[in-house]
């Protein structure tokens, strides 16, 4: 390909030459041979060769067949245009679907964030809510262990009465 390239690139440039020399007849031949395996080479290659011809048709003055090069030229340019245009949308679409991403995925990480800090938080809650529980359920021991250690005292308090009370008698 690079071979292709560079032998129809002399041929280009000897067309060009012969035009400024205003030899049309050899730019025409050079214009042909440069064309001749320029769609195998590549579509610069092809568009080159075009241009080439177009240019030594003008200079022949054989404006019909310029014409008809200079259309086929047309076509090649807009291919070649649409295909920069194709890879820059290709390049557009490429970025946009990494942006989309990009903020799903910081979407994502921010929703996780948020899901860690309220377990978190309710981890906290049941650990508050439990530790009241317990230091109530704890209390309310306490509380009915002095009620049973008074009852019993007081028991024990009016036995001794009771028996004080049968030595009296």
């Amino acid at each position: 390909s690079q071979d292709c390239s560079l032998v129809n690139g002399v041929f280009y440039y000897k067309s060009l030459a012969y035009h400024y020399l205003n030899n049309h007849k050899k730019a025409i031949e050079y214009a042909y041979l440069a064309k001749e395996d320029a769609s195998e080479c590549g579509i610069r290659v092809e568009y080159n060769a075009l241009y080439a011809l177009v240019v030594a048709y003008k200079g022949a003055k054989k404006y019909s067949i310029a014409f008809d090069y200079q259309e086929q030229y047309n076509e090649v340019e807009d291919s070649i245009i649409n295909a920069g245009n194709k890879s820059k949308i290709q390049a557009l679409q490429s970025l946009y679907e990494s942006e989309k991403k990009e903020r799903a995925l910081a979407e994502l990480n921010q929703q996780t964030t948020m899901q860690a800090f309220q377990i978190k938080q309710r981890s906290f809650l049941i650990f508050g809510i439990s530790s009241i529980a317990l230091l109530a359920l704890f209390s309310l021991y306490l509380f009915s262990q002095r009620r049973i250690l008074k009852n019993q005292r007081i028991a024990s308090e009016a036995d001794i009465l009771e028996h004080l009370r049968h030595r009296l008698e």
